[in-house]
């Protein structure tokens, strides 16, 4: 008779322990709560990517600052070449990126004819 009792008290302190590991790993990070996603343009921007001046620069990876302009798209300096992020996936880590030499600039399109220097 003594075997159920301790499996309920054995499930019960389970269960405490699941719930304040989940309350843990909820409290709030003051760094993780400045860091919301921003909108340039048609794109969402967030981690691993990051807005100066509009999200702190620990809310996204070293080197992976986006320039926002008026345009519709934002922009990412790989290497010294502008490119012009196009969309981002972050389900499953991916984006679309256009060398800014190849755009078109009166509708974002790409065109064959630039040089890349």
């Amino acid at each position: 008779h003594g075997a159920p009792k301790m499996n309920y008290y054995y499930s019960i302190i389970f269960i405490f322990c699941v719930l304040l590991h989940l309350s843990l790993c909820s409290s709030s990070d003051p760094y993780f709560n400045t860091c919301i996603s921003a909108n340039c343009g048609d794109v969402k921007i967030a981690y691993p990517f990051y807005i100066p001046n509009q999200q702190k620069s620990y809310c996204g990876y070293p080197g992976f600052e986006v320039s926002c302009h008026d345009g519709p798209f934002p922009y990412l300096n790989i290497s010294g070449s502008n490119y012009v992020i196009k969309k981002i996936w972050y389900e499953n880590h991916t984006l679309e990126v256009v060398n800014s030499v190849f755009l078109n600039s009166a509708n974002q399109s790409a065109d064959c004819s630039g040089a890349i220097r």
